[in-house]
């Protein structure tokens, strides 16, 4: 199977057609060679020079323990670092060890530094987003996200609108490829169309905890489409859209860089797991 890809924004009514049709749309060379460097950079210094003392771990929803995250919980308005679950005390001894093993750092890196603010509010985004119908664009959440080679957990499929719900459903998601995503290395993996499917869960907070509710019975189809991208490439893709990764069993590291948006102008329920303080309010472009 195969997949369209964009060069530029002059096909607006193309762009949004091809993600109504699919639920994602793919444009290469969106970021340069010299952005995404510059972005992976940022990050080492950010585990270099930030206290590391104080590590989450990533738990996916199938995980025990999951519900109980509270690190993640109170990951909304801050930096915060998760390791893959499968690392070990001595595998992080030293700011290098701990930076190869490492799932993510979130939550609000597009709020809280410099390199990702520009990074982020790139106006090519901004453009793209009102080409998919968001007329009041606010930057949700942020995410590094590391799968370095042969460290890399799985992601099982999901529906990023469980997570990220508003009322009505707005959320899309922006996944930037800062190195070759391929199969091997762990590149998202999508069902072409799942979007038009029902919202399986929701996902809220509720006595500091991460608690669910089944929204509908339908199981996932299988996601047979691998969004095998190039370093700079951006995907755009629908909230309700099934997507998951597999283990990054390579040599090589898959680092990318992952953005949700939603519309101001829709509800966002207080009972949301993830929240800010009033010292650093949502905001747009």
């Amino acid at each position: 199977m195969s997949f369209k890809t964009f060069s530029d924004l002059n096909c607006p009514e193309d762009i949004k057609r091809s993600f109504n049709e699919h639920g994602f749309v793919v444009f290469d060379d969106f970021y340069t060679e010299n952005e995404c460097q510059a972005l992976i950079d940022r990050m080492r210094y950010l585990v270099d020079t930030r206290d590391t003392t104080n590590l989450g771990t990533f738990l996916t929803i199938k995980d025990k323990g999951h519900d109980d995250n509270h690190f993640l919980l109170d990951s909304g308005d801050k930096i915060s670092f998760f390791l893959e679950k499968t690392a070990k005390a001595e595998d992080v001894a030293t700011k290098q060890g701990i930076f190869d093993n490492l799932n993510k750092v979130g939550h609000a890196l597009h709020d809280l530094d410099p390199v990702f603010d520009n990074f982020s509010r790139k106006p090519e985004l901004e453009q793209l987003v009102h080409i998919l119908g968001n007329t009041n664009p606010i930057l949700l959440q942020s995410m590094f996200i590391f799968k370095s080679a042969k460290v890399g957990g799985e992601v099982v499929p999901h529906q990023d609108g469980g997570f990220l719900f508003t009322e009505p459903e707005s959320v899309t998601g922006f996944w930037v490829a800062l190195q070759d995503a391929n199969i091997n290395n762990g590149c998202l993996l999508v069902e072409d169309g799942g979007h038009k499917g029902p919202l399986r869960h929701r996902y809220f907070e509720q006595n500091n905890k991460l608690e669910s509710e089944q929204l509908d019975n339908a199981p996932f189809s299988e996601l047979t489409l691998p969004l095998e991208v190039k370093q700079g490439s951006l995907i755009a893709f629908h909230g309700r859209l099934p997507h998951a990764s597999c283990a990054n069993v390579s040599d090589k590291s898959r680092y990318a860089y992952a953005m949700h948006i939603i519309n101001g102008d829709c509800h966002y329920p207080e009972d949301n797991w993830l929240k800010r303080s009033d010292e650093l309010p949502l905001r747009g472009f």
